[in-house]
């Protein structure tokens, strides 16, 4: 009789194993998959980003072999810097509109 227990027991006990070892694998394999996804979305969001800046970087360098290299230095201070030359005068909108 003890050795019906221990073999009953020996194998729900396996059985168990089994089963829990298979809710691992797809619990694990569920979050692998929500991570690729993840990962592909942050790696399309990075080559927008990436090709945005190509096309910045086009931009400028069309600007500064044009020629007008006076023009684009001046802009940029205008524009990033608040620059002005002497004796101009600067009229800001404040309305917002």
């Amino acid at each position: 009789m003890q050795k019906i227990k221990r073999k009953s027991l020996a194998g729900l006990l396996g059985k168990s194993c089994l089963a829990s070892f298979a809710i691992y694998l797809i619990f694990s394999f569920a979050f692998t998959q929500l991570e690729i996804l993840t990962k592909r979305q942050e790696l399309l969001a990075i080559e927008t980003q990436i090709q945005q800046q190509q096309e910045n970087n086009m931009e400028m360098e069309r600007l500064i072999s044009s020629g007008n290299e006076i023009d684009f230095i001046e802009r940029i201070a205008r524009d990033r810097y608040n620059y002005a030359t002497p004796n101009e005068r600067v009229f800001i909108d404040i309305t917002g509109q």
